[in-house]
């Protein structure tokens, strides 16, 4: 791959994750592939197979995802939590 080529591809990715929308699916995954095949001169027509098996793929992202939400969540709750009042 040609250094020009690689470079594109990379700046294509790093705007393309920064915004892209974070749900679940197949039309994610098409939104945030496309441009960056595009922009590498890959044929972007194979992404069609490609998203009848995306299914497994996105569901272990979606599951690390929010796996990493709670554990962050979780961890600057317990840095920031007051002591409680006791009841009167």
């Amino acid at each position: 791959v040609p250094w020009a080529i690689a470079i594109a591809g990379v700046l294509i990715a790093s705007v393309i994750s920064l915004s892209a929308v974070s749900l679940p699916g197949s039309i994610s995954f098409v939104v945030s592939i496309g441009p960056i095949a595009l922009a590498m001169g890959v044929p972007v027509e194979p992404l069609a197979l490609l998203v009848a098996v995306e299914m497994l793929p996105d569901l272990m992202r979606t599951l690390g995802n929010v796996t990493m939400n709670v554990a962050v969540t979780s961890a600057v709750d317990r840095s920031v939590r007051t002591p409680e009042t006791p009841a009167t």
